[in-house]
């Protein structure tokens, strides 16, 4: 067994366990040690230990066959909040300016979002964004039937765009 988590808790079950450092550290065999998505799925270790009693033999309920000609595909660092993002495009003072009002722990996450919103829209690096301002959401027009606005449930959204 792993360790007991009603006397020692999940944290020290999971840090301190012989088993789990094991396969934390250890390569999976068979298929799964030759799978050029091994860093990312890892395969079933429980699946594994029931078919061959090892932890570490390949997951036997994956049908993905790897040909072994493909480099290993590494998981993109995660965006966490409070990050600090390095900006691949450039940023017009107004942009700039509206990304500075966000707080400052959430700010690395939307500007890695509009970032790659940006790119969707066809922004390459180095390019630049600009401000642009819509509006999102509510019924439909305002009310006294001019433009949404903010009242009237209609929402005012500054979004970033690409500078044409």
């Amino acid at each position: 067994p792993a360790g007991d988590l009603r006397r020692d808790g999940f944290a020290a079950v999971w840090r301190q366990s012989a088993l789990f450092a094991a396969i934390r550290a250890g390569a999976p065999g068979g298929k799964c040690g030759a799978c050029e998505y091994r860093t990312l799925c890892g395969g079933c270790r429980a699946r594994a230990y029931a078919a061959e009693e090892d932890y570490l033999a390949a997951d036997p309920s994956c049908t993905y066959e790897p040909t072994g000609q493909m480099a290993v595909i590494q998981p993109t660092p995660p965006v966490t909040y409070g990050m600090q993002v390095e900006s691949a495009l450039r940023w017009s003072a107004a942009a700039r300016a509206r990304m500075d009002r966000i707080p400052s722990f959430v700010r690395g996450v939307v500007v890695k979002r509009v970032e790659d919103f940006a790119r969707l829209r066809g922004a390459e690096a180095g390019g630049r964004l600009r401000a642009a301002t819509r509006c999102v959401g509510g019924y439909g027009r305002s009310p006294t039937g001019g433009p949404p606005s903010d009242a009237g449930g209609f929402l005012k959204a500054e979004t970033l765009l690409p500078a044409r």
